[in-house]
């Protein structure tokens, strides 16, 4: 009997020290968690998993650079500042991008132990009443946040800043969609989509909303007002096209420009102003000009220059533009109606300029084998591999901050800074995944 006793004890030991064991190897993604989010993101999910990381290798052409990719897949080795600081953020591709600061509910985890009734926070014997988040318990913060659409599927996600995680917010289906704008605090999305018929299809919807609106067919420049507030389209109209201020929230559409001439690429730059850049080619003079959003009035800004296209600050008063030379495209730029070269070679849509108006940052391509760009470029025969840059325009002094290529085959475009301006966001070009910069 004393022996039955001394086995059954010795099993016991046995099984508690083996589940102590085991419990302790477990990882975070094995364990249950609450999260302290609600709302919209209780479903977050960290971008930095392993298995992300995996894919991340997938995806990254390492030919040539196989000490950069093991770095990334042996996690033995610590990754050097540099490598920490460019993180891929999604492995699948997406069609547009916005950064706000955006409202996220926490749950106080004082107020959540007080009773129902309020009063004196509840002691440990005290037996709450319901685990869920109770109202009086919800605080709000302002963060830094991210929005953007998967390309295959049209669902938009959000992901913070702080937190490096992100979470479906929508999952209304539109396949294949080629473009997507976020305005009205990025509330509304304009997907602009290959419709069946082989024309341009552009369908503005809101978050929340039962249904949205289509808007002209054939759309071909889109820009958004620096409050987000208006979209200005460019709709074809027999042989000439014709410019409308569409108020989003309202629905409401205004014509304010019409031109014979149809190639036009809009920015819109300051409240009043929209830059209309004729559309590029590399032996074609093209030229920029102003558009008044009240009057109408249509200014030349300056042109006469082949292969131009152009990118300008907030205020209006620089803008980033190239040229054709017989070794590629060279940066510029227009200040106080003079010229001045940069000294780089790449283009303006690879380019992304500061709230301060002076700093610019540029993807300039490391090696450039033609001179018929953006043509080229445009169409997919050519791919750059880039280093991105921070110019200051008031001394052109620049810094080099990451050469991508030692780490991925980086074609950047649609670079946008964060709003506190210590993260760029790109899309690579090559896949369209998104992409981050620590700065």
């Amino acid at each position: 009997m004393k022996k039955t006793f001394l086995i059954l004890v010795a099993i016991g030991i046995l099984g508690g020290s083996l589940y102590f064991f085991i419990k302790s190897k477990q990882t975070p993604d094995q364990v249950p968690t609450t999260g302290e989010e609600t709302g919209f993101f209780r479903s977050f999910f960290p971008f930095s998993s392993n298995k992300n990381n995996a894919d991340k290798i997938e995806n990254i052409n390492t030919e040539n650079n196989t000490e950069a990719g093991n770095s990334v897949a042996d996690e033995s080795i610590t990754p050097t500042e540099t490598e920490v600081r460019l993180e891929q953020v999604t492995t699948y591709a997406i069609s547009g991008m916005t950064v706000f600061m955006a409202e996220r509910e926490i749950v106080d985890p004082l107020l959540s132990e007080e009773g129902a009734g309020g009063g004196e926070p509840n002691t440990r014997e005290s037996t709450p009443t319901s685990s869920a988040p109770q109202e009086g318990n919800i605080k709000i913060e302002i963060v830094q946040a991210l929005r953007y659409v998967e390309k295959s599927t049209g669902h938009i996600y959000e992901y913070h800043l702080d937190k490096e995680v992100s979470g479906k917010i929508s999952n209304s289906t539109i396949p294949g969609v080629y473009e997507a704008i976020f305005a009205d605090n990025s509330q509304s999305v304009l997907y602009r989509y290959i419709g069946s018929l082989g024309q341009i299809q552009s369908y503005l919807a809101t978050l929340g909303a039962e249904k949205g609106r289509f808007l002209a067919e054939g759309i071909e420049g889109v820009a958004i007002s620096p409050d987000k507030n208006n979209i200005f389209y460019l709709s074809p109209l027999a042989n000439s096209v014709t410019g409308l201020n569409l108020t989003v929230k309202l629905g409401t559409s205004k014509q304010i420009f019409s031109s014979d001439f149809t190639e036009w690429i809009p920015q819109w730059v300051t409240k009043q102003a929209i830059f209309m850049t004729t559309k590029p080619s590399w032996n074609i003079e093209g030229s920029v000009y102003a558009l008044n959003v009240s009057t109408g009035a249509f200014t030349k800004i300056f042109g006469n220059i082949k292969g131009l296209t152009t990118l300008a600050n907030n205020a209006g008063n620089r803008i980033i533009y190239n040229k054709t030379t017989s070794d590629g495209p060279e940066l510029g730029l227009f200040i106080d109606n003079s010229f001045t070269s940069l000294n780089l070679y790449g283009l303006p849509e690879k380019c992304a300029w500061s709230k301060d108006g002076f700093t610019v940052y540029c993807a300039t391509p490391n090696i450039i084998n033609t001179n018929h760009l953006p043509d080229m470029w445009y169409q997919g025969l050519v791919s750059f591999n880039d280093t991105i840059m921070r110019i200051d325009t008031r001394d052109i002094s620049k810094s080099t901050i990451i050469d991508t290529e030692n780490y991925a085959q980086i074609d950047a475009i649609n670079m946008t800074l964060s709003p506190n301006e210590d993260t760029l966001f790109f899309m690579n070009k090559k896949d369209s995944t998104l992409w981050k910069l620590k700065l």
